[in-house]
């Protein structure tokens, strides 16, 4: 089976698959092992000469991805399970909306998906791999799926310095506002400041981003808001524990450390989702494509008579009376 469609098939952004310089071979070398966890197995690969960082990934049993009673109650189907939270799917829709927002900047790059071939699983199946892929009777016989990434060495350095510290915080809070929560905001997903991880990500369209489910609590989808800035929050904690000489202050929400040494206490007894600070952005962004506006003539004030096209920016006042309401 080859990758011809972008994925997943589902309403929401998408990936396209990668695009071999030789379709007709659709070779990949694998090189290394880098990396493994719960979801995925990653390689350092060669593909046209180029080397990337190539992310297997396991087939995930639905009941793992959300609370049993959802599906076997009817509330949501399964497909609507595996395309929101499969590790694959949650990578493509992720990356997909980096790409359709022009913001790959925000982590390291994705070039594509890949289904692999019988032969390029046998490969890696001799090379101890057989048991990797948590088959089950329904996924027997698929292609393995992969996500081509780019390549980023570490060197043996840390995952990130102090110097990258504004810019990951800033890049956190860009996701967020493209609809994105990475779910796993820590040290070990980054690399050279980068994330490098979005198997676990939300993106909307999805139902813990959804102020209006009637399946979700709607205090559930402003603490899933806030996760990837309370994350962050606890990353830095740990950095300026370990690097006293070098402490970071931009968290995005009150430090309870810090405030514990106070008189007036308030400020800091608040849930995470009334946090100052803490944004429901992510469940406020407009996933559903604008329709086209018919061309206008220009009237008898020129250009300044014509609407602009594209969406229309929230300004901060429109956004933080937006955030008071859904609260």
């Amino acid at each position: 089976m080859q990758a011809t469609r972008p994925l997943p098939w589902y309403p929401g952004p998408k990936l396209m698959p990668f695009d071999f310089k030789h379709d007709a071979r659709r070779e990949i070398k694998f090189l290394e092992l880098i990396g493994q966890g719960l979801h995925s197995i990653v390689f350092r690969a060669e593909i046209d000469g180029q080397v990337y960082a190539v992310k297997l990934f396991r087939f995930i049993h639905p009941s793992m991805l959300v609370c049993p009673d959802f599906v076997e109650k009817g509330w949501v189907t399964i497909e609507q399970v595996i395309f929101q939270n499969d590790p694959f799917f949650s990578e493509c829709r992720a990356y997909g909306r980096l790409k359709d927002a022009q913001s790959e900047h925000l982590a390291a790059r994705c070039y594509g998906y890949v289904l692999l071939t019988a032969a390029q699983e046998a490969e890696l199946d001799d090379r101890g791999c057989a048991t990797s892929w948590d088959r089950r009777d329904a996924t027997r016989g698929r292609p393995i799926r992969g996500i081509v990434k780019e390549y980023i060495p570490d060197g043996g350095g840390p995952p990130f310095t102090f110097d990258m510290l504004p810019r990951m915080k800033r890049d956190v809070r860009d996701l967020n506002a493209l609809g994105i929560i990475n779910w796993d905001i820590r040290e070990d997903n980054y690399r050279c400041g980068r994330l490098v991880d979005f198997s676990q990500a939300r993106t909307s369209p999805h139902m813990e981003l959804d102020l209006h489910s009637a399946l979700v609590p709607r205090n559930v989808v402003a603490e899933c808001c806030v996760r990837d800035q309370a994350c962050f929050d606890d990353m830095v904690q740990l950095w300026n524990e370990e690097h006293p000489a070098q402490r970071f202050w931009g968290y995005f929400l009150p430090d309870p450390v810090f405030g514990r040494r106070l008189r007036d206490r308030s400020r800091y007894r608040l849930s995470l989702k009334k946090s100052e600070g803490a944004s429901l952005a992510a469940a406020l962004y407009d996933w559903r494509p604008r329709a086209r506006r018919p061309e206008s003539r220009t009237t008898g004030e020129g250009a300044k008579g014509q609407r602009k096209r594209g969406r229309r920016a929230t300004t901060p006042s429109k956004l933080s009376k937006r955030i008071r309401r859904s609260k």
